[in-house]
C-alpha cells in the first residue's frame, strides 16, 4: 500500500493555543481525500503545515514514504485559499509567469489550460474572470510541474452550480486520467460527496476520523426495523444473514447492511411469530452524520 502523506502526531499551537493536536492524515495513492470539518477545525492549518508554508510545533509529515519535505515538495501542487493572479494579464500570460517557478513551457501550458476549459479566453484580462474561471485558473497552476498530489482548499466557495460542476468535473478528470492524488477541504457536503474517496472528519483541531467514502455511505444508509422483541429479531438476523453490525435504539433494529434483503428479513420475522410494525430504508446523509460525529 502506497501512501502519498501521511503525518505523525502533527500539532501546531499559537501561544497556548492549540489549532492542531495530534492529527494523523493518511492518503494513499489515488485517493481523493475530503478534509471536512467547520470554520477554523484546522484544516487550512493542516494543508499549510504539509505545504510547509507554516512550521509544525511538533510532529511530522511525510511525503511519498520520505521525510526529505524539501524535495518531496516538488511534487506537490496547491491552491490555499483563493489564487493569487496578475489580473491585467491573460490567462496564457499569469501561466507563463507561473511556470518560471514551477516549469512548464508553452505546449504544457496550452495542455493544462485545454485541461481546465481555459483554452479559449484569448486577450480576456484575468481581472475580468468569473470566480469559477478564476479557480480553475488557480488550478491549472498548481497543475504546473506535473504534480502527484493537489492540495485544494475550498476549491468551489462561492461558486455557482455551474461553477462548483465544472470544477467537480475537472479534478475527476486529473483523478482518473492523469492519476493524480487529492487532498480537499469543503464544507460543501453534499458537492464533497460526488467526488471523494476518504473522509477525514477535524473538530477543534483533532482528527475525530478518517473513513472511505463507501463505508460512510453505508453509515448513512440503514435499514429501520419496529417490532416487538429486538433481542430475539437481532438474533434470528444474524443466525440467518450473518449480518453482525446491528443496533437497538428505542425498541427499534438498525441494520447498517444487507438493505436489498429487507423483504427476507421481514418474512424471516413473521414466520418466527414476531409482529413487525415497520421497514424502511433510511439514508440520514452526510450532514447528520457529520453533525452527530462533531456535535452541534
Amino acid at each position: 500500500m502506497e501512501y502519498i502523506l501521511r503525518t505523525n502526531n502533527l500539532t501546531k499551537k499559537y501561544g497556548k493555543k492549540v489549532v492542531l493536536n495530534n492529527v494523523n492524515i493518511n492518503i494513499k495513492k489515488g485517493d481523493i481525500y475530503g478534509f471536512i470539518g467547520r470554520n477554523g477545525a484546522g484544516k487550512t492549518t493542516a494543508m499549510k503545515l504539509i505545504l510547509g508554508t507554516s512550521f509544525a510545533t511538533s510532529g511530522a509529515v511525510e511525503l511519498f514514504g520520505s521525510g526529505d519535505l524539501n524535495v518531496q515538495r516538488r511534487r506537490i501542487g496547491s491552491l490555499i485559499e483563493i489564487p493569487s493572479l496578475y489580473k491585467n494579464c491573460t490567462a496564457l500570460e499569469n501561466m507563463r509567469r507561473f511556470s518560471i517557478l514551477y516549469g512548464g513551457n508553452d505546449n504544457d501550458i496550452k495542455n493544462i489550460l485545454a485541461m481546465v476549459g481555459l483554452q479559449d479566453t484569448g486577450k480576456k484580462k484575468v481581472g475580468k474572470f468569473s470566480l469559477g474561471m478564476k479557480q480553475r485558473l488557480g488550478i491549472a497552476i498548481a497543475l504546473l510541474g506535473s504534480p502527484e498530489l493537489l492540495v485544494l482548499d475550498e476549491p468551489v466557495n462561492g461558486l455557482d452550480p455551474a461553477g462548483i460542476k465544472e470544477i467537480r468535473d475537472i479534478i475527476l478528470r486529473l483523478n482518473k486520467e492523469l492519476g493524480i492524488t487529492f487532498l480537499i477541504s469543503s464544507h460543501l457536503l453534499d458537492e464533497l460527496a460526488k467526488v471523494v474517496t476518504v473522509y477525514g472528519i477535524i473538530n477543534n483541531g483533532c482528527l475525530i476520523e478518517e473513513v472511505p467514502a463507501q463505508v460512510l455511505y453505508t453509515r448513512c444508509n440503514n435499514l429501520k426495523i419496529v417490532t416487538d422483541n429486538c433481542e430475539k429479531a437481532k438474533m434470528l438476523i444474524q443466525e440467518n444473514f450473518g449480518i453482525t453490525h446491528i443496533d437497538i435504539k428505542n425498541n427499534t433494529l438498525f441494520i447498517y447492511s444487507d438493505l436489498d434483503k429487507s423483504a427476507m428479513i421481514n418474512k424471516l420475522l413473521v414466520n418466527n411469530d414476531l409482529n413487525v410494525y415497520e421497514v424502511s430504508v433510511s439514508a440520514s446523509g452526510l450532514e447528520e452524520y457529520f453533525i452527530e460525529r462533531i456535535g452541534r
